[in-house]
C-alpha cells in the first residue's frame, strides 16, 4: 500500500510552491491550480533549462533594450 508523501517545502511565493518527498523522490511543482510531479532528475534538467532560458532572456533584453514587461497583462503581443 502507498503512503502519503511527507513534503517538505523548497519554495513558497506568490507565483508557485515547490515541495520536494525525499521518501518517493518526488518534487511537486504547484503553478495555480495546476501541479507537475517530477522526479528529481526531471526537476534538476527543468530547473536547468529554466536558468538558460532566462540568462538567455537577459542577453536579449539587454541587447535590444528591452524593459521588463512586468506582468502578462502589460504584454504587447497577442498570446
Amino acid at each position: 500500500m502507498s503512503k502519503p508523501c511527507k513534503n517538505r517545502s523548497l519554495v513558497s511565493s506568490d507565483i508557485c510552491q515547490i515541495k520536494y518527498c525525499a521518501d518517493c523522490g518526488a518534487v511537486h511543482l504547484d503553478l495555480g491550480n495546476m501541479t507537475l510531479h517530477l522526479t528529481t532528475e526531471q526537476f534538476d534538467r527543468l530547473a536547468e533549462a529554466f536558468g538558460a532560458a532566462a540568462t538567455e532572456k537577459q542577453a536579449i533584453d539587454r541587447a535590444e533594450g528591452n524593459k521588463p514587461a512586468g506582468t502578462a497583462t502589460n504584454s504587447r503581443c497577442v498570446h
